[in-house]
């Protein structure tokens, strides 16, 4: 459930990428923004495995701590500062796109490190990506599924299957 809601907010980032560079793309028709949208949660689900691996990786491990709440809250403010960071740049690469015709890379970090190239202007022209983060990182945190605090598999046997599951996922 949780690594669906953060492809669910990947995928809406990517509209708002459409959104702002709809003159780059013009599209005759459904289908290839459906394509599009079908490859990128693709690509989406890459990203959010890397990014994401630890706390993946934490829900493989047997035992009753995962469902302490301490852990629990760890987990989520983990979940969700990863999630704002890759909103934040998705964000910024929607507004970088215009100007590069090129997505986010080293080149951004460059550029900023120049002096004639002013961030506050940057953060005033692309104002409204302030409350698009914030409003899908609180959607990220409001929709933090809870466990269900029944783990009715020994751990002999949770063991076996988690290796399996970490097998597939590197596939």
């Amino acid at each position: 459930k949780r690594l669906f809601i953060a492809l669910l907010l990947l995928s809406l980032t990517r509209i708002v990428f459409w959104v702002v560079n709809h003159s780059q793309f013009p599209w005759e028709g459904l289908f290839p923004a459906f394509n599009v949208l079908f490859f990128g949660a693709y690509f989406d689900l890459i990203s959010l495995f890397y990014c994401l691996s630890p706390f993946i990786l934490l829900h493989l491990i047997p035992g009753t701590w995962f469902f302490n709440p301490n852990v629990q809250k760890g987990l989520r403010i983990f979940y969700s500062a990863i999630l704002f960071l890759i909103i934040t740049l998705t964000c910024i690469d929607a507004g970088y796109f215009p100007f590069s015709k090129a997505r986010l890379g080293i080149e951004l970090f460059q550029m900023a490190a120049e002096e004639d190239i002013s961030i506050t202007t940057y953060i005033l022209d692309y104002w409204w990506f302030i409350p698009v983060i914030l409003s899908l990182v609180y959607l990220s945190w409001k929709f933090f599924p809870k466990p269900n605090n029944i783990n009715t598999l020994k751990w002999f046997i949770e063991i076996p299957i988690n290796i399996l599951f970490l097998g597939l996922l590197l596939l």
